[in-house]
């Protein structure tokens, strides 16, 4: 798709799902009445299965991802900072190079779920920003940048260590972004499992 033909509608759409997204959690947040407490913590994925309309793009490296959080009773507001390597075809369908990064910061809200012995489900819902950095000056024009929108599930088991307490954890997120650059303008989706650990401060 030209990026002409990208409505406005598109471009202000991420602007109002945040701005509901933080009204949603103050909410939730407020009729929870628990005192906070912060997190800190370090994800490692899977490689990620990236689609897009053109099959244009493919991750070649694991992903990894940090993350930082407060949490209220069973709810979290949860940012992250991950990325991973991708590969570019200079067209549809044709043979992938390597291109650069793909780097992804997220906000969301988390809901846990106790199922007893420490262990909990939980789920999380957010937005996100995505830019694909190229490694090479020479391919600077095919970078590109875009908001959307993710979900995930995991499992996570509680560890009752020190004071602030820790966890450890797997989950499965779906993330899906509109990116454009001068060229042109893709949906693009990526899908990883993670494991990793928390720490309580």
């Amino acid at each position: 798709r030209e990026i002409t033909q990208l409505s406005r509608g598109t471009t202000n759409a991420p602007h109002g799902r945040m701005s509901r997204l933080l009204v949603v959690s103050a909410t939730l947040l407020a009729l929870t009445g628990t005192a906070s407490a912060g997190y800190i913590g370090l994800g490692i994925g899977s490689v990620p299965t990236v689609s897009d309309e053109q099959s244009v793009y493919e991750a070649t490296s694991r992903s990894a991802k940090l993350i930082a959080g407060t949490r209220f009773g069973r709810f979290s507001i949860e940012g992250a900072l991950g990325g991973f390597d991708i590969a570019r075809a200079g067209s549809p369908n044709s043979a992938k190079i390597p291109f650069g990064t793909t780097y992804q910061l997220s906000a969301a809200l988390k809901f846990n779920l106790p199922l007893g012995d420490n262990f909990e489900a939980f789920g999380r819902v957010g937005l996100g920003h995505t830019w694909l950095s190229s490694d090479d000056a020479a391919h600077d024009v095919w970078e590109a940048k875009g908001n959307g929108v993710l979900a995930g599930i995991g499992l996570e088991y509680r560890l009752d260590v020190g004071v602030a307490g820790g966890s450890v954890f797997i989950d499965y997120q779906v993330d899906r972004t509109e990116i454009s650059n001068d060229v042109r303008s893709d949906e693009v989706s990526t899908r990883r499992f993670s494991i990793g650990a928390t720490v309580g401060f």
